[in-house]
């Protein structure tokens, strides 16, 4: 799952980047600004999710991090002037699902240092 939330956030820079050649945004600054935020946090998930391919502990709690921003930007997609509710489930709902599988005991086994389980 966390490869599938980094490939969508790689295919928003795409998006981000065609809109800005495209389109003529109101501010390029801000444009900018957003497609850079976008590109760090594809790049954070990407490397989120390959660390976590590899089981190393860092990787859940930075998975964790994101899933909780990522419910914050969800239930703002429900309120609002400007609400996207079927944005807030697309949202909500994996964010849900890797936190509870990232807390599932089986899991976190998997992620746990070798070092901590010697008798």
């Amino acid at each position: 799952m966390l490869f599938l939330e980094a490939a969508a956030l790689v295919g928003v820079v795409v998006w981000l980047v065609v809109e800005l050649l495209v389109d003529r945004p109101e501010s390029y600054a801000t444009a900018v600004a957003m497609l850079v935020l976008v590109v760090i946090a594809a790049a954070w998930m990407l490397a989120t999710a390959v660390a976590a391919a590899r089981r190393q502990g860092w990787s859940r709690a930075s998975a964790i991090v994101w899933q909780v921003l990522q419910l914050s930007v969800a239930f703002g997609a429900f309120q609002g002037l400007f609400a996207q509710p079927a944005v807030g489930w697309a949202l909500l709902v994996p964010a849900v699902a890797v936190i509870l599988l990232l807390l599932w005991a089986p899991v976190r086994d998997l992620f746990a240092r070798p070092e901590l389980h010697e008798d």
